[in-house]
């Protein structure tokens, strides 16, 4: 009865994971959510929470290259696989203002905003002046708000330098965007912003993996920034990392099985590290609605933990008689008492301020319980009749024993020489 309620139990918790995983964000990234909770009022924390969504939903790329055709083109076309991704709600790479508007303010300001080292030119030096001016009409690439012939003389080159003298970002009125010179390449800056429910963070890192892959067949470079960009490398890395120390410890447990036992059928004793994960798993999301990554990686740590119990059940197998039922049964007490020393450990973990903490607590704990149900209520059929297969230290250890039992001498011996 109690091995037909655990079992129907741990289904329940695996279909409540995977709703949980398809559903929502289950993966948290965000290391502010590692910090203790603020103790300050809740609209200063609702404050913070909308700054910080509308500063983590902004990302900025830049595309650049030596040749400036190159880094517009290149920002153009990822402008448009933003665009066609679905991902943002909008993408902002150029800037489309009323031209005529600022062409007649302009020209009604060149002359006066014309710097001083120009004018002594212009009047000292006409033919240098033109020729140089003439260069820069040739140049396709340079940036002039008017028009050749409405700014022949061109006046109007100097005026938004002098409208912001401040910034090295420049507006480029043939394609509408914005770029700056530096260390002689040229950088094309696009802006996208998340919508408020933001795609999985797996949709965005697959998409900026197509923009590198895009830009590098332009040879061009791209920088990017951004919280949610940010995010999702997090997410990436913890997952990465998480695999590789699940990976090795699954790794080194089933090689340590395999030696000591010589049975494929003592891979069952993993059976309960991956129930003890799932019970794990399943605690936190209801707890908390998501588990962060540093908690899930911490966790992977519990596999040697959660395979103690079969293998303290399984081993005396090697050196006598053994049947699954009456072993269990003798240990069963003992298992108990350690369960719970080591959960009561890992309870006093939840009043601490610090959020991994809380989740570690949750998560291991769980962990451990569902470990330890596996292992009395699934093991016990499974090992019905097994029969253990002789090891090579089985007669080192006989050997051992008996040396070390002819050098102690009797307990009345002890005895005597105490009292």
């Amino acid at each position: 009865m109690i091995r037909l309620i655990y079992t129907l139990l741990m289904s329940a918790l695996a279909v409540f994971v995977c709703y949980s995983m398809t559903t929502r964000a289950w993966l948290q990234t965000d290391l502010t959510e590692l910090l203790p909770q603020s103790s300050q009022n809740t609209i200063l924390q609702a404050a913070e929470r909308t700054s910080d969504a509308q500063i983590n939903s902004q990302i900025i790329l830049l595309a650049g290259s030596p040749r400036p055709e190159t880094a517009f083109q290149t920002a153009s076309e990822i402008a448009s696989l933003w665009q066609q991704s679905g991902i943002f709600s909008e993408v902002n790479s150029q800037i489309s203002p009323d031209l005529a508007q600022i062409r007649q303010d302009i020209g009604r300001i060149s002359l006066a905003v014309l710097p001083e080292a120009q004018r002594r030119l212009l009047t000292e030096k006409p033919a240098d002046y033109f020729r140089q001016r003439a260069e820069d009409a040739a140049n396709p690439f340079a940036v002039s708000p008017l028009p050749l012939d409405e700014d022949w003389l061109g006046f109007g080159r100097f005026v938004a330098g002098k409208i912001n003298p401040q910034t090295r970002l420049q507006w480029h009125p043939e394609n509408g965007m914005l770029f700056n010179e530096d260390n002689g390449k040229t950088w094309v800056w696009i802006r996208a912003k998340l919508p408020d429910n933001a795609l999985p963070q797996d949709a965005l890192g697959h998409l900026f993996q197509k923009t590198q892959t895009l830009a590098s067949g332009r040879h061009a470079e791209i920088l990017t920034g951004g919280g949610a960009l940010f995010a999702a490398a997090a997410k990436a890395d913890a997952e990465k990392e998480s695999r590789i120390m699940g990976f090795a410890g699954i790794t080194l447990t089933v090689t340590l099985i395999l030696w000591v036992f010589r049975s494929a059928r003592t891979f069952w004793l993993l059976l309960p590290s991956a129930a003890g994960m799932l019970a794990g798993l399943a605690a936190a999301l209801a707890v908390f609605g998501h588990i962060h990554a540093l908690t899930l990686v911490i966790g992977t740590s519990l596999i040697g933990m959660l395979v103690d119990f079969p293998l303290h059940w399984l081993t005396p197998s090697v050196f006598s008689s053994w049947q699954a039922k009456p072993a269990m049964k003798q240990v069963l007490p003992t298992f108990a008492v350690s369960l719970l020393i080591t959960v009561s450990g890992y309870a006093l973990l939840w009043f601490t301020p610090l959020p991994v903490l809380q989740q570690t607590a949750v998560f291991s704990g769980f962990s451990l319980l569902g470990a330890f149900g596996a292992t009395i209520c699934w093991l016990p059929p499974l090992f019905a009749r097994y029969h253990a297969k002789p090891v090579p230290f089985t007669t080192l250890n006989t050997i051992l024993g008996r040396h070390i039992k002819k050098q102690l001498p009797h307990p009345s011996v002890i005895l005597q020489q105490l009292f």
